[in-house]
């Protein structure tokens, strides 16, 4: 799966529990992205065909899609409070509210 590009890319590197926020969900949507690609190839199979390429990569950029509309917005208020106080106590309930480490 690909990290977030531009703005978004560094910020990651800036506020440590965006990155792990990220990296967490990347894995999810790899893990689920293989499940279903395996799932669709054995339906596919079972109708005589192959899951091309083409396919494969449409359920991967879904994942990827989802992982960036549902974080996009998180990421950039935590981004927006700046260093301080507020800026730590939403990175810790971001960190306990998705079990980050």
């Amino acid at each position: 799966m690909e990290e977030p590009s531009g703005g978004i890319r560094r910020t990651l590197h800036e506020v440590p529990v965006l990155e792990r926020l990220w990296k967490r969900a990347e894995q999810i949507a790899k893990d689920e992205t293989e499940k279903t690609q395996a799932v669709m190839a054995r339906i596919i199979r079972n109708l005589g065909g192959v899951l091309t390429d083409a396919q494969r990569e449409s359920i991967e950029r879904l994942g990827q899609t989802l992982i960036g509309k549902l974080l996009h917005e998180p990421t950039v208020r935590l981004c927006a409070v700046g260093p301080g106080e507020e800026a730590h106590q939403l990175a810790s309930a971001a960190a306990e509210l998705f079990d980050l480490p």
